[in-house]
């Protein structure tokens, strides 16, 4: 995670990074990928502009269940940051 490159932001200006806990529609998620504008990530998950993996807590399990692609570019408004977590220690299977 300490090497992730990132050109997105939350609307308070905070850069958003694999494993940040946030809330999407008032729903507590996490960041499971950011996809870079032009990566192969971008192009497998068809959204050539780059765009973010969230997941969320269905009956107690992590799901992967929405891809964002940011409506301007860098910066979504209805994504919230509540704190960094950290992938790499993650026990959550």
């Amino acid at each position: 995670m300490g090497n992730c490159v990132s050109i997105f932001r939350y609307r308070n200006g905070v850069l958003v990074l694999p494993g940040d806990e946030v809330l999407y529609a008032s729903e507590p998620q996490v960041v499971e990928l950011v996809m870079m504008p032009g990566t192969q990530d971008a192009e497998a998950f068809q959204c050539p502009d780059g765009g973010i993996l969230l997941s969320r807590n269905v009956d107690g399990r992590l799901a992967s269940n929405y891809l964002e692609e940011p409506p301007d570019g860098s910066m979504w408004e209805d994504l919230d940051f509540i704190r960094r977590g950290d992938l790499r220690n993650d026990t959550r299977a």
